[in-house]
This record gives structure tokens, sequence and C-alpha cells, in this order.
């Protein structure tokens, strides 16, 4: 596997080493492998002890060893206190497991443990999830302390005096470390030192932030007053105070507060802050055993009964308790997923409900994960929970921060502000302090540790370089040592990026490559792997960049642009940003426009959206500003749009649909101006606006018939019956779909597309012999195996409809594996969908599985038919198991969807599904109205049969009868036009065979 090292820091870090000792002692009767399993139950426990105290965890060493560090991915002020209390509790932990030995042991396991800080190397390895690495000399003091550790002993080394006064400690001895010339002092740490002993860590002075405090105050005064929801966004640059702030306000917030922080080792680490407030609010600590955090869950659950109480269970699973993991096996991650996000905000809402309002409190919002954050709008855009939910971030481009009640943004403090902390201190004169302000720019996190600076080396001078190790200063006196024939391929290789193919570089560089690359991986600043080199730390490569002038970076930049065109020319798609990008760095952007363009269009095949609009809006730009390629833009405008409207956001699509409409009518291309106002008329089908969407549709029409364009104006025929399909008046569409196919002379795209179409109207007016006979003409014209794929799926729908499940089940199997063929995900997931819903009369739990899959794929692409479609079957498939609650959640969903998808086939089937898990004869009645209104008779039926089922269900057997009656009467109607066998399946199998079980069943009471 191809390992690279990105993201590196020089960072000063805690680095503690756990070692657990005289294991295999006590067990030497069982099997190694059973020994690992024991081993690896106290190493899950060292691990949760050390997360819940904000350590990163990542690698065991011989299953002995554990490694945590503080201070890596982010420095937090109590480093150091966090790290000594996990130490402590180590020595507890060592205890427990003591007690715990089976009687008759001789007790005699342990663990002993290291700390050290100092300047380490830490980064991170994309390849290999995201794995952190961390190295140097600290490390290799921590590893060496533990080893000379006795058990329950916790030595440490490299603190400066005034950081341990929180904790009794005393002098061990001193011990020799390779690489180093003198011995290094070795203390051992006893325990947290009482209160009164020692002088207390020094407490910084609160200023400079009263008038953010006083708005903090007020939003929560206003927030108490009305129980409405609020969100407080807290922003600015690492060490300005944000921590501070929200610390002082909750001192003085008389209700309760959960924090949580989204930071992780990771930055994909999903549902991170979810599971910290979870655990904040359960009072789950990470090393607890299964059965507690189950009793912590249900004590606190039981307080507010209901829901919340009956699916216990999902918070359960949600901390990967193995009790529930295997009572929800048969459940789907989706669907478990959909249950968890409902119970979730069900919680707070109950919490929020329960106390006089709650705060939120959600730190380095800068790192929340996709999924959390997907949830966290939900609770506060959607469900609007009525509590106070203050974020804290670094400055980011999240929309999500930028849409609240309040935003305070962080700056620097004033002069007057910083010298106020200064002096406070009691340490420095007034040349110091005006010295610092200098240096520090009102930064008050530098400010704070030039404080415990002074206080550790009060005779020391106060300068910038020593209050910082300067990164980049260590990395440009690296540079600046080299020999300057290494400088010239150090140069090329950061304009080439952090890591590159191998292949370009030596091609450049020419015939002493090899030795160049030999050299600068000897000096540690680059790493030759099989195909690709990469730098051993980012920021060298960040450094070296900068340090060229910018008339060399062109000229190196359209270098590496060519070598890529002329070694990648057989895949220049899959390189194409990486040349766009350099040859626009080197002011060719004639070119850089035209792989920009191609590696738009590579992205919208691949349906990366939002790349996709990214790099259109990059080329537009190129075009705008520098006037390049000018008749390219309304084809970019066209496909912007496209790619906006794919992922709903209407507004920008309508606004490049308009502009593309202007460039095709200056440039008198008619053809394309139709296609543009068609797509623009189904931006405002999408959009719920029907009027604008019909005028667009007609002037397309009126364009077509003026320069005799029947294709054209067939499409237009076909946008305008779909748009009537959608307003529930099947008749009119119908007629436009007719006045399509007749317009068309000859076999086209077109026609098949109307065919299929006018099927689908006559499907939904009940009509299903006219509506197979229609896709069958359908299938024997058309050889695209997309058109195929979608024809078969509606056939298949028909069949389902009527009762015969073998001709459905057969269609829509083919109809997934030539989506498939395809690639085309849409269809692959409707058919999908559909398929589950007929496997649901034949069999459930193989449609339990085809549903679940259905609605991933749905959800992970985006198709809200597809996610529609299999919220209802499996809302069906639970009412069917009697699981009420899951069938409402599911059935809730399929409500929502079909608000914005405004299919009324599918809303109506919603509304009769739902009528019959509510029990409610009131819904019923509005869904056969609904269904009366849309002259639609497979719906009329079906509504008519659901509430004889509510009335037979409600103990009213007469009105039963007299429903099932109708709905019967209305099966014969339909019936009366299919072919015999169809008429013997339809009356035979399913949904009509059980209709006239119950009409026999009530009339012979």
């Amino acid at each position: 596997m191809e390992l690279i090292l990105s993201r590196g820091l020089r960072k000063r870090i805690i680095t503690v080493f756990v070692e657990i000792t005289n294991f295999y002692k006590q067990f030497p009767h069982l099997p190694l492998s059973e020994r690992a399993n024991i081993l690896w139950g106290y190493f899950y426990e060292l691990e949760g002890l050390a997360r819940l105290y904000g350590a990163e965890t990542y690698k065991f060493f011989w299953l002995r060893r554990l490694m945590a560090i503080f201070g890596g991915k982010e420095t937090h002020h109590d480093d150091l206190e966090r790290a000594f209390e996990f130490a402590l509790e180590v020595k507890k932990l060592r205890e427990k497991w003591k007690k715990e030995l089976s009687e008759g042991m001789e007790a005699v396991i342990g663990a002993r443990v290291g700390i050290t800080k100092g300047l380490t190397y830490y980064g991170e390895i994309s390849g290999l999830n995201n794995a952190v690495t961390v190295m140097g000399n600290s490390v290799n003091l921590a590893s060496r302390i533990v080893s000379i550790a006795n058990d329950g002993e916790i030595l440490f080394s490299g603190f400066e005096p005034y950081e341990l006064t929180g904790f009794k400690h005393k002098m061990h001895g001193s011990v020799k470390v390779k690489g180093l010339e003198k011995p290094v002092e070795i203390f051992e740490l006893l325990s947290r030192a009482e209160k009164e002993e020692g002088k207390p860590p020094y407490e910084f002075a609160f200023v400079g932030r009263k008038k953010e405090l006083n708005l903090l105050t007020l939003t929560l005064k206003n927030y108490i007053n009305d129980r409405r929801v609020r969100k407080v966004s807290i922003i600015g640059e690492h060490g300005i105070g944000k921590t501070t702030l929200v610390n002082e306000f909750i001192k003085g917030a008389d209700i309760p507060v959960y924090y949580a922080s989204c930071h992780s080792r990771t930055v994909t680490a999903q549902f991170k802050p979810i599971r910290e407030l979870l655990k904040t609010i359960f009072k789950i600590k990470g090393f607890e055993q299964d059965s507690i955090i189950k009793t912590n869950i249900n004590r606190v659950l039981s307080k507010f009964g209901g829901i919340l109480e009956e699916e216990a269970e999902i918070f359960q699973w949600f901390f990967s308790v193995k009790s529930a993991e295997i009572k929800l096996l048969h459940v789907s991650p989706y669907q478990k997923m959909q249950r968890f996000t409902h119970l979730f905000i069900t919680l707070l809402k109950a919490i929020a409900n329960q106390n006089n309002g709650v705060i939120f409190v959600f730190d380095d919002f800068q790192m929340v994960d996709k999924t959390s954050l997907l949830l966290l709008k939900r609770a506060v855009e959607d469900a609007k929970v009525p509590a106070l939910f203050i974020f804290v971030s670094l400055p980011t481009g999240n929309e999500f921060l930028q849409k609240n009640d309040l935003l305070i943004h962080l700056e620097g403090l004033s002069p007057e502000e910083a010298k106020e902390i200064l002096e406070s201190s009691g340490l420095f004169d007034e040349k110091d302090i005006k010295r610092i302000l200098e240096i520090t720019e009102g930064n008050p996190f530098f400010i704070e540790e030039l404080i415990r600076y002074k206080m550790a080396n009060p005779e020391s001078e106060i300068t910038k370089e020593e209050l910082i190790s300067s990164v980049y200063s260590v990395t440009m006196e690296r540079i600046d040592t080299l020999p300057s024939e290494l400088k010239s391929p150090l140069y090329l290789a950061s304009i080439m990026g952090n890591s590159f193919p191998k292949e370009p570089f030596l091609r450049i560089m020419g015939n002493r490559a090899i030795i160049y690359l030999k050299r600068l991986e000897d000096t540690g600043i680059l790493k030759e792997e099989e195909e690709y080199i990469r730098f051993t730390h980012s920021l060298i490569q960040e450094i070296a960049y900068r340090s060229i002038l910018y008339s060399d970076r062109k000229q190196y930049h359209g270098i590496v642009a060519s070598m890529f065109e002329e070694l990648y020319r057989d895949r220049l798609e899959q390189f194409a940003e990486t040349i766009a990008f350099h040859y626009i760095e080197a002011d060719e952007l004639k070119r850089g426009l035209y792989y920009t363009i191609l590696a738009a269009r590579r992205a919208k095949e691949s349906y990366l959206n939002e790349h996709a609009i990214e790099l259109y809006m990059d080329a537009l730009e190129l075009i705008n500003q520098h006037g390049l390629e000018i008749d390219k833009r309304p084809e970019l405008y066209f496909e912007m749009a496209e790619v906006l409207n794919r992922v709903a956001r209407f507004e920008e699509a309508e606004k490049y649909y308009n502009l593309a409409i202007d460039e095709y009518r200056a440039s008198l291309n008619k053809e394309k101006e139709i296609e543009t106002l068609e797509n623009l008329g189904k931006v405002y089908v999408k959009k719920g606006d029907m009027k604008t969407a019909e005028t667009l549709f007609r002037e397309a029409m009126g364009l077509a018939q003026s320069f005799d364009l029947p294709t054209l104006l067939a499409r237009a025929y076909f946008e305008m019956g779909n748009l009537y399909s959608l307003k529930g008046d099947f008749a009119a569409a119908l007629i436009n779909f007719n006045l399509g196919y007749n317009t068309l002379k000859v076999y086209s795209q077109e026609m098949i597309d109307l065919l299929t179409h006018m099927a689908e109207m006559h499907y939904y007016s009940g009509n299903f012999k006219k509506s197979i006979e229609l896709l069958e003409i359908a299938l024997e014209r058309s050889n695209e195996l997309t058109d195929l794929a979608r024809i078969h799926t509606l056939l298949g729908r028909v069949y389902e409809s009527i009762g015969s499940y073998d001709n459905a089940s057969s269609s829509l199997e083919h109809a997934f594996n030539l989506s498939r063929k395809t690639g085309d995900k849409f269809l692959e997931t409707q058919s999908s969908a559909y398929l589950g819903g007929v496997q649901l009369h034949t069999e459930p739990e193989m449609a339990y599985k085809t549903l679940n899959h259905a609605l991933e794929s749905a959800d992970a692409i985006g198709d809200l038919i597809g996610k529609q479609v299999s919220a209802l079957y499996i809302s069906k498939y639970y009412f069917k198991k009697k699981k009420y609650g899951s069938a409402e959640i599911y059935i809730n969903e399929a409500k929502r969807i079909g608000e914005i998808l405004k299919n009324h086939f599918l809303q109506v089937s919603t509304m009769i599904l739902s009528s019959l898990i509510h029990r409610s004869v009131k819904e019923a009645e509005q869904a056969l109205n609904r269904a009366r209104q849309l002259n639609s008779p497979p719906l009329v039926l079906h509504a008519l049969s659901t509430m004889g089922q509510i009335n037979e269900i409600s103990g009213y057997s007469d009105t039963a009868f007299e429903n099932y009656a109708k709905a019967l009467n209305m099966a014969n109607q339909l019936a009366n036009q299919l072919t015999q066998e169809l008429k013997d399946k339809f009356y035979k199998q399913g949904y009509v065979r059980r209709l006239l079980e119950k009409v026999q069943k009530l009339s012979n009471r």
C-alpha cells in the first residue's frame, strides 16, 4: 500500500506510554490466542480511559504498550492536567484488574507509565486511514522511561517547575538516553496536590470580552423568556480566547450545560460531537462496560418515558452495546440511523422541556463531520429544538455557522486589553510590556504563553524567538543549508506538490535526477516510494514553494504541465485538474481553461457535483476575466445549471439557464435556446411554480414550430405532459404525450420517451392493458440500454398492480441489471426499490434487504424518488410486522419527500398507508377524495379497501363491508379490460384475493 506522509507539524506534545506488566504469568495454561483476547480487553479499557481525557490513542506495541498523546491534533490549555490525571487513573485501573483476577491466581498483573513533553514531529499518514505518527527524541525518551519504571510507578520528564504546582512529585534520578549528551532528570508522579499545598496555577484575567459576554448573556435572557431555539456562533483564530469566553459565560448560566467537542484524530470521525454530547447526557465514561452503559442509558431515558424509553436499544446500539447490536442485527444501518436521528432530536427536545432551558456547546466546530453537521442542522433548523446552541469554531466557510441569532467573531485584544492581562500577572515592567505587545499583536494565547515562560524563567529576556519554536524558521534553516545544486530539484518538487508521480520529476530533471533525489532523501526532505515521491513534511513543501521567485514559479509550472500532458496523453481526463492548475499558475490561461473544462465535465459525469460546480466556476471566471474562448461560455452556463439543478440549488440553476438563453439568442442558436428553455421550465416545475414552467414550455413549442424542428417540438410536448402529470391532470398529460408522439415522423429518442410516458398515464388511469401494449411497442423500438431499463421498470410496476408478481419481478430484475451495466445509478436505485415492493408480496425478508439497499443507494446519490419509494415500502413492511413506531418513521420520511417532489400518485399512496398506520378514517377519506380528483381507479380501489380495513379494525363491520364491496366493484371494472391470463392473476394473487376474502368473510356474518 502506498503511504503518503502529509499535514505534519513540529509541536510540543505530551507523550504517555502505558505498559502492562506480568500479564503472561497469569494465564500460562491458556492458549496464546485466548491470552491475547483477554489482553485486548485490558487495552480496550486503557484506550477508553485515555480518550475520556482527550488523548489520541493510535498504536499498540506487541500487545504490551499503549501510546497516548496530548496536544497532537490540537493543543489544549490543560493538556498536562489531562495527561497526569490519566496516568493517576491508570494506577486505579491496575488495582481494579487485580481484584478481577480469579481466585487462587497470584495478583501480580500491573501497569507502569512514562510521560514526556517535548518538540515532536506530528503528522498524518494518508492512505492508511489517515493514521497519526509522532517521532522525535521526546517519544524515544518516554519509551525509555516506561521501560525503567517499576510496576505502579509513573515517571516523567521535560516539564517546567511552574507546570507541576498542581501535583505531588519527587525526584527519581537520571537516565542516559541514546542521542543525548547529558543524562536526563526523571521525576515520579505521586498524586494531585491538595489545594492548600503549593502555589496554584496562574489564573489569567478575563479582559477584552465584556461586550461579547454581555451579548451572550442577553441572548440567554431572551431564550429563557420565550424558550425558542437560539443558535450562537463564536468564531476566531487559534488562541484568540473563544473557550475562555464560553467558560466565563457558562459560569453565570443557571441552567444545565452539555458540552461536546468535534475534535478528533481524523477529520472524518463520524458522529464525534454527537457521541460526546450523549456521553455527557448519559454520564458514560469512555472505558465503561456494556452493562454500565446500558444501565445509564435506561436510567436517563426512563425519566422521559414514551418512545424514548421504548427505543432505548437504539442508543445502546449507538454506543456499541453488544446485546443491542445483536437485537438489531436484522435492521439495516440506514434504518438504524433513521431511527437514531428521530430519537436523538426527540431526546434533545425532552431535555430542554424538562428543564428551564438547556445549553448545548459544540467546540472545535471547524472539524465537524458531515453526518453530525446534517443531524445538527435538522435539530436546529428543522426540528427547532428549544435550546441555546453555541458553536465554537475557527474561521471557516461553513454556511451553517453564519445563519444564527448571534455571531461573535473574536479578533485580537486591543493594546489596552492586552496590557491589562500582563499587568495583572505582576511579572513585567513597562519595557517588557511594550515589547510583548509588539510581538504578540494582541493574541491572548501568545500573551499567556509569555506569562508562563516568564514564571519559569524570571531572568530571561522576552523575545519572539523564545516565545515560539517557529516551524517556518526551522524549515528555512534546513533549506538554506542545502548545496545550491539541490535547490533546483527541491523547488521543482515543491511546485509539483506534497506528493507527486515520480516519472515526471525524473524526466524533467534529466540524467542526474536519481542522484539529486537520493541526496534530498538523505537530508530527510523527500522520500522516494515505488511510483511516487513525497515530502516528509508538508510544511517543507509549502515553505520551499513560497521561497521561489514568482517569475521562476511560472516557468516551473509550465514545464510540469507540459510533461504531464506528454506522459499521460492517453488518460488526460484523470490528470486534467492537475494540468489545469499548473497551466494557470504558468499564466498559460487558454490551456488552463481547456483542462479546467475537461476536469469539470469529468467531475459532473462522476456525480462529484459540488466539485464540478467549483470547476465550472473556475472556468467561467477565466473566460469572463480574461476574455478567453467566449463561444464556450453558453455551454458552460448550461452544464453548470444542470449540476445545480441536480443538487436542488434551483435559484442558482435558474440564473445560469437564463444566462445561457441570453447567449444562445445572441448567437441565433435556436436549437440550444429551445433546449435551455425546456430545462429552465423543469427547474420551475421542481420549485412548484407550474405557471412559469408552462409559459416556458409554450415558448419552446412556439419556437420549435416556427423553425420547423419536430424533434424539439415533441420534446416540448413531452415536458408539458410531465407538467400536467405532476399537477394530477392525467387526461391533459396524455393529450400532450399523444401530440408529441404524432409530431414525430421517424423513430427517435423522443418517441421512446413519449411512448413510455403515455403508458405511465394509462397506468395511473387504470388502463393496464393499454399501458402494457405501449410499453411492449417501446421495447421493440428501443435499442438503448438506459431506455430499456426505464421501460422494464414501469412494466414491472404495472404488473405489480395487477398482481402478476412473477412478471413484475422478471421485468424489474431485468431493469436493475440493465441499469447496472449502463452505470445509471438513479435507474438502478429506483428499479431496486420497486423490486423490493414486489418482493413484499412473495419474500418479505428478501424485500427488507432489497429496500434498505435501495434506500441507502438513493440517499448516497440524492435520488429523492428512490428514497420516497423505498421509504414507503419499508413502512409497509414494518406495518405488516406490527412494528408501528418504525412504520411511522418511514411513512413520515415518505411524506416529507412527497412534499418536495409533488408526485401525486406516490403522495396518495403514502396518504393511504399513513391512514392505515394511524387507523384514521378521516385521513383515508382525504386520500380517497384525492384519488377521485386524479381520476385514478387504482388509487380509488386502494383507498376504498384501506377504509374498509380501518372500519373492520375499529369494529364497524357494516361500514367495512360497504367499502370492501365498493372496492371489489372497482376491481371488477379494472379487470374487464385485461387478458384472461392477467385477469386470473388479478383475482387469485395478492391484493385483490385478500379483498375477495374480506368481502366473503363479512357477508357470512
